[in-house]
């Protein structure tokens, strides 16, 4: 369990406020620069020392906390809490998560912040938002949490949220920023962006979990998410992530699970660059084509010390179903795709056909010590792949550290193959989980770390049972 962020408390200003919110008086006005801390006393949705009539009192920079509430969640009947201020932090002040959720009998999403900073979210779950819209009226966006600006998530979890369109388009099932959304330590699973019966023309939904201009995902977990409608002229693209533009980067974070009816159930990564992944895990992600991450434009992407596997869903050996980089640069201008010390493998179209890596577009494949099991890309030439790269992984579980890998068995053709040029300290597990060079087993080649997210370390007792077998080798 990770120790939250705990508020310093500037002295005067603290107790003035707190002493206020206790006697359910306005604020006083402020004694010092923000931020100022605004204590939550009541855990309703209206009245004096409540999270909604609060807010107001903020200003920007300002930390909204419920460290003097004696509930566990707060629960929304009078539709969203409107965040005005450019910049605003909301944090549970206590070990535990506090929840805010949207409940009968309004059907709303949980916030709406319509300042240009960011709205932070510390130590909170966020849930049950419902946002909905009949044809007409626009996109909608943001089952949960929506922002004109950024938004921030520090060990926080948003949970079963839905952006509804009928006849229209659905964004961002779980969050929607017009500005970036960073996570760290955090959680976005079980939302979805659904296109429902209403409309003869084409709707499409993007970021069944998030839809962001630039994604960060640091020891954070995006799964189960959706997007996508009833008919075949109702796409999805995005289940877990869209990115549209800005900066794309996952370190220490798996994005597993995810679903979209179109393209990229992991993650659509639209004009995203640069995008670095480093140590995670994408795994089991689904889609009618692209089913991990699929990554467009005029892009640079860098992937070091990760594992693609077990992603589904593609049409041609131009969408691989688990990493598909297509660079949509102008000639001369080119990208680039760089692989290091990365395991993609058993990713699948079919019960019996297998694409793992497609590149196409002006653009260069560069890395070392990768293990793709089969790809119709010009790989590296010390790639591991073909009959000898079924990588013999154990399932996605609970490893150790704050979010799920798959092991590599004592088996697998990439222990002691890969790399550290990104100068690791620990695989995905982080601490306790170290990086280290060992010798191959039964070789004399140097000693080096693992391929992909997971380092088995000295001390590790795995079984070879339960193990992901390999589909057949069929492009």
């Amino acid at each position: 369990m990770h120790t939250p962020k705990q508020p310093i408390h500037p002295r005067h200003t603290a107790l003035a406020l707190g002493v206020a919110s206790l006697l359910g008086l306005a604020a006083p006005a402020a004694m010092a620069a923000p931020p100022h801390y605004f204590f939550l006393t009541n855990c309703g949705d209206s009245g004096p020392g409540s999270l909604r009539s609060t807010i107001p009192f903020a200003a920007s920079g300002d930390v909204i906390t419920g460290a003097n509430l004696n509930c566990s969640t707060i629960t929304l009947t009078s539709g969203a809490i409107a965040v005005t201020q450019d910049n605003l932090q909301i944090i549970s002040g206590k070990s535990t998560p506090l929840e805010i959720t949207m409940g009968p009998p309004v059907a709303d999403r949980v916030f709406t912040h319509t300042g240009a900073g960011t709205l932070e979210l510390d130590q909170l779950k966020i849930s049950g938002g419902y946002l909905t819209r009949a044809n007409g009226n626009g996109v909608v966006a943001g089952g949960c949490v929506y922002s004109r600006g950024n938004v921030k998530l520090d060990h926080t979890g948003v949970y079963g949220c839905t952006a509804t369109a009928y006849g229209n388009t659905a964004n961002g099932g779980g969050i929607y920023a017009l500005g970036t959304a960073t996570l760290t330590y955090s959680t976005v699973s079980g939302n979805s962006a659904y296109l429902s019966y209403g409309s003869a023309s084409r709707t499409s939904g993007s970021g069944g979990g998030i839809y962001a201009h630039g994604v960060t995902l640091t020891r954070s977990t995006v799964s189960g998410n959706s997007v996508g409608g009833h008919a075949a002229n109702q796409g999805g693209y995005g289940g877990g992530i869209f990115s549209a533009g800005g900066s794309a980067s996952a370190s220490y974070s798996t994005i597993s699970g995810n679903f979209a009816a179109t393209y990229a159930g992991g993650a659509f990564l639209q004009n995203a660059t640069p995008v670095k992944i480093t140590n995670s895990t994408i795994s089991g992600n689904s889609a009618a084509k692209k089913g991990g991450i699929y990554a467009h434009g005029l892009i640079s992407v860098t992937i070091a010390n990760s594992t693609i596997v077990g992603n589904s869903g593609c049409t041609s050996a131009n969408y691989a179903a688990g990493l598909t980089v297509r660079f949509a640069a102008p000639s001369p201008l080119q990208g680039s795709l760089n692989l290091q010390s990365t395991l993609i493998a058993n990713n699948t179209c079919g019960p019996n056909t297998e694409n793992d890596l497609s590149v196409s577009g002006p653009g260069t494949l560069t890395g070392a010590n990768n293990l793709v099991r089969i790809s119709a890309a010009s790989l590296p030439s010390d790639t591991i792949t073909g009959p000898a790269a079924c990588p013999l992984l154990g399932p996605l579980r609970n490893n150790g550290g704050p979010t799920w890998t798959h092991a590599m068995l004592s088996g697998s053709p990439g222990l002691a193959q890969g790399n550290n040029s990104a100068g690791l300290s620990w695989d995905q597990r982080t601490a306790l989980f170290q990086r280290l060079s060992k010798a191959p087993p039964g070789g004399t080649a140097p000693a080096a770390p693992d391929i992909g997210a997971y380092e088995m370390q000295r001390d590790d007792i795995i079984f070879d049972t339960g193990f992901d077998g390999c589909p057949a080798l069929i492009l």
